[in-house]
């Protein structure tokens, strides 16, 4: 079988028509004022290719406008229409929940993660509002709520270990320290050594950086002082002569 070989070339009317009939107008109402305009006729997908080639624009981005208004605004539906919609299987009732609804108190593990997860309620609007990380329930239960920067970790690594000796609450500072310092470990008493390394660590470079911007003693101060107070009747001496 052989293939057709032809391409067809547009003239440069063609192209001028295009750019001046473009703007505004979708590919398929181009198409079909360039049939009726040239007798020739062409698909919405081949202006679309023509359009990219010359680089026109339409000018259309496919969002709606300010202020636009929907065709079927103010308009109901009918008694009949509305009947055969309330009495088909589409029509959500209130309140209706997707068949795969998980039940609260459901616990699940995300396997993208690798965290468990307990469903504590079932109407948040986000999955932070019905879902909680399993070890931060349990520890919050033991010991009240997580003040902001902190985190709870796993100190064997195991975050399927979710008994409440395995858990640690640290700062995110010290925590992103273990990260940044390679302090993982899988035994519980060389991960807390670690976290007393990396506090440690962190108190120190607090130490040192708070030393560096300390302001200027009160003698440099003082000094600074007696050298503005004296400029000034110097030069005032030198105007009075």
């Amino acid at each position: 079988m052989e293939v057709s070989k032809y391409v067809f070339k547009y003239s440069p009317d063609m192209i001028e028509f295009l750019k001046r009939e473009c703007v505004g107008r979708s590919n398929s109402e181009l198409a079909r004022m360039f049939t009726e305009h040239f007798g020739i006729e062409k698909t919405a997908h081949q202006i679309s290719s023509v359009k990219k080639r010359y680089n026109l624009k339409s000018g259309l981005d496919g969002r709606f406008k300010s202020g636009h208004a929907p065709t079927n605004k103010g308009r109901k539906v009918s008694a009949q229409t509305y009947e055969k919609m309330k009495n088909s299987n589409t029509w959500y009732s209130k309140g209706n929940q997707p068949y795969n609804t998980l039940p609260l108190n459901t616990v699940k593990k995300d396997q993208l993660n690798g965290y468990w997860y307990h469903k504590y309620n079932m109407h948040g609007k986000t999955k932070r509002g019905r879902w909680i990380l399993l070890h931060h329930e349990i520890w919050i239960k033991a010991h009240g709520p997580i003040p902001q920067g902190y985190v709870v970790i796993f100190l064997d690594g195991n975050k399927d270990n979710l008994a409440l000796d395995n858990l640690a609450m640290i700062k995110r500072s010290t925590n992103a320290r273990l990260n940044q310092m390679h302090l993982r470990f899988n035994d519980r008493d060389t991960t807390r050594t670690a976290i007393t390394h990396a506090q440690l660590k962190e108190a120190i470079f607090n130490i040192e950086h708070n030393r560096k911007e300390r302001p200027k003693s009160k003698k440099i101060t003082e000094a600074e002082g007696i050298t503005q107070n004296v400029t000034p009747q110097k030069n005032n001496k030198a105007q009075n002569a």
